[in-house]
């Protein structure tokens, strides 16, 4: 199942890098990929945070953080453990600020 949810990371990294635009069902699916690494397998979630903010392109990085605040702002009272969430967050917060930054 691992090496299911990291391949389809990786097709969807490589689409989303060769389209100009990302659709939001499109972000919201690799937000959920990226959720999934983040809990399971840190260091390639890290892999996939670097390509977002080295990215020549942040478009990608902009879609991914906009997702992952709509998924938050819709789990925001939720009574359900929502700490994975607002850690991934902040990591795209940071990857879409350096992306924009460079």
């Amino acid at each position: 199942m691992k090496k299911i949810l990291v391949l389809a990371v990786c097709i969807g990294a490589f689409a989303a890098c060769s389209s100009t635009k990302m659709s939001p069902d499109q972000a919201k699916a690799q937000v959920q990929q990226l959720m999934a690494l983040y809990k399971e397998n840190k260091p390639k979630f890290v892999v996939q945070k670097q390509e977002i903010q080295q990215a020549d392109d942040c478009g990608r990085a902009t879609a991914l953080r906009e997702a992952i605040d709509a998924i938050a702002a819709e789990a925001a009272m939720s009574p359900e453990d929502t700490e994975s969430i607002t850690m991934v967050q902040m990591e795209l917060q940071q990857a879409e600020k350096g992306c924009l930054e460079k």
